[in-house]
């Protein structure tokens, strides 16, 4: 299926002359220490879950043998909160959220503070099947700035709507702010 020599892409670089997006803060789910700080509370019942896989591209174990990426997370039956530290000048923020490809069609709303993001939902594509352990997923939610704007830490709480098992799977949040 694979074989090395035979991929094709094309790439466009649109370039600044400055940062446009920039990592300010990460939770590293399963690491004491990291949600203490952050403050991350699972809402409803909390399983804990381990993955040892690989992400999607090159180094994915398929092409180059590779060691699998291990982390610890936590499966929640309502979703989650937690408090970022975020520079008070942002434009906006981008979340991530590093997940398992196999608890996939995930709907959630997205609150700030106490508000919800109205201008969209937070939606994990869906997958049909994972191959050869090339679960990992990194999933992006944009908030707005006019909901993190003027502000050095937010509340962010995720309540999970549907998906597929009935339950939010998390590994680690990186919040990336745009400046």
């Amino acid at each position: 299926m694979y074989k090395v020599g035979d991929e094709e892409s094309v790439a466009f670089l649109y370039a600044k002359d400055r940062v446009g997006l920039a990592p300010v803060d990460e939770i590293r789910i399963g690491d004491a220490r990291s949600e203490w700080i952050h403050r991350y509370r699972a809402l409803g019942e909390r399983k804990e879950v381990k993955g040892s896989w690989w992400y999607d591209g090159e180094y994915n174990n398929v092409l180059f043998p590779t060691p699998a990426i291990t982390r610890t997370g936590a499966s929640t039956t309502l979703g989650c909160e937690f408090r970022l530290r975020i520079d008070s000048n942002n434009h906006g923020i981008r979340l991530v959220r590093t997940t398992d490809k196999e608890d996939n069609r995930q709907l959630a709303s997205v609150f700030v503070d106490g508000v919800r993001v109205k201008e969209r939902k937070w939606f994990a594509v869906d997958f049909d099947r994972t191959f050869r352990g090339i679960r990992w997923f990194d999933s992006s939610f944009e908030i707005p700035a006019n909901y993190t704007r003027g502000k050095r830490t937010i509340q962010v709480r995720v309540e999970l709507e549907s998906s597929k098992t009935g339950r939010w799977e998390d590994y680690g949040y990186t919040a990336y702010e745009y400046r």
